[in-house]
């Protein structure tokens, strides 16, 4: 295997381990100190407001310093905040406002780091193999989701909830010692002009306003920012759902998230036979049917059996949708502004999505879950029927690249 490929796989299975079992140890704590869907969604919104910032102001330094180096620089982030919370919660429970402090540092480096990485990878890899890549880590990325509610029980179980960070931190650790092994794209751009650090802080609004200003990309970046916000809503409630509704515990969370992992792993197969240069619209469009059949059966059924099938189900249809997506957008982006314009949509996507969950926590308690996600349902459907108006992605790239002394402003074609 390509030694790049094998690094990246191997990191992408840390990261992705350390996600998972931060995202379950926070979730089950702000849950245990409140009792309320709303705190838990309140959780999830500090971490979207953490992961806007770095989108609107760190987005644009990926296309203007080497993005190996800053990838490695958010990792260093990500185990000193673990590390600190670890000291934290071995030394005293962590109240509310602890669980959201820390849920907003771990979020800002980890999106820092994963937003480094999705602009990094397609300088390593030729458009061919993007799909196969991409697929390869979903299907690492599911199987990381299986093992790491499984092992975050077990740690829970033994140590607790705030010590279970530990667990955490070693694998940041890990996916550090990957990180800084990982060599440099073929076609990173490094613009070290001494307006660069302006220019970075500024890259994703100076975007935002390229993509406001054509007329398709404004179209397909409004669906995009619209489907991602649903399926957000659905994964970051599914605790509460679970719980509330289904009267699941909080060791059963755990194996319920877990089995739903493995939907990931079926959508990383399917995604990696594909391997054409662009992807077909029709995929996207199926896999919100997928994941719509799934929310359907988890609302309407209540048997153990049948709420694991529904929670796979609904996996696959969610991953099959983003990581086509994010090959997409790897292969049509311009690829030296490739951060900015992923950045720009991206912030997007966050800003609605930070308003999104807000009221979603208060909207389930109020209605109860099963109707909660019955309207997702119907969203979803609806999406469903408006990507399948569009046969194929916008295929012409976004404005192209201008010169060092064009860097005053950005124009549309």
């Amino acid at each position: 295997m390509n030694p790049r490929r094998t690094l990246l796989y191997a990191m992408t299975a840390a990261m992705m381990l350390a996600e998972g079992v931060y995202d379950l140890v926070f979730a089950l704590m702000a849950y245990g100190v409140s009792g309320q869907a709303a705190s838990v969604a309140t959780t999830y919104a500090i971490g979207f407001g953490a992961e806007i910032f770095v989108t609107v102001f760190g987005a644009g330094f990926l296309d203007y310093f080497d993005r190996r180096k800053l990838f490695a620089g958010t990792q260093v982030a990500s185990v000193t905040v673990f590390a600190t919370a670890f000291v934290f919660a071995r030394t005293s429970a962590l109240s509310e406002n602890g669980i959201w402090l820390f849920a907003f540092l771990a979020d800002l480096s980890h999106h820092a780091s994963r937003l480094a990485l999705f602009a990094l990878v397609p300088t390593l890899f030729e458009k061919e193999e993007l799909s196969q890549v991409q697929g390869t880590r979903a299907m690492i990325s599911g199987v990381a989701r299986v093992l790491a509610p499984v092992a975050g029980g077990v740690v829970i179980a033994g140590v607790g909830l705030h010590l279970s960070l530990a667990a955490v931190l070693v694998l940041s650790i890990v996916a550090l010692a990957f990180a800084l092994l990982l060599p440099g794209g073929s076609h990173v751009v490094v613009r070290r002009a001494r307006s660069s650090i302006v220019l970075g802080a500024l890259g994703t609004l100076r975007a935002v306003r390229a993509i406001a200003r054509d007329a398709s990309w404004r179209r397909f970046s409004l669906l995009v920012t619209t489907s991602q916000l649903v399926i957000a809503v659905a994964i970051l409630l599914w605790v509460p759902l679970l719980r509330s509704v289904h009267g699941v515990s909080e060791a059963e969370t755990g194996s319920y998230v877990a089995c739903g992992a493995l939907g990931m792993v079926a959508s990383g197969f399917a995604l990696r036979s594909m391997r054409a240069t662009s992807v077909p619209q029709r995929v996207l469009t199926y896999s919100l049917l997928l994941a719509a059949a799934g929310l359907m059966l988890m609302v309407t059924w209540s048997g153990p059996v049948l709420r694991i099938g529904a929670t796979l189900l609904f996996y696959v249809g969610l991953t099959l949708f983003l990581r086509t997506n994010e090959v997409a957008l790897q292969q049509t982006l311009p690829a030296d502004r490739f951060a900015s314009f992923y950045g720009a949509m991206d912030a997007g996507g966050r800003v609605l999505g930070l308003a999104g969950i807000l009221c979603a926590g208060r909207i389930f308690d109020r209605i109860g879950g099963s109707a909660f996600y019955g309207a997702l349902v119907v969203l979803l459907l609806v999406l469903a029927v408006l990507w399948s108006k569009r046969l194929v992605l916008v295929q012409s790239p976004l404005p192209p690249p201008q010169s060092r002394a064009q860097h005053g402003s950005l124009s549309s074609r």
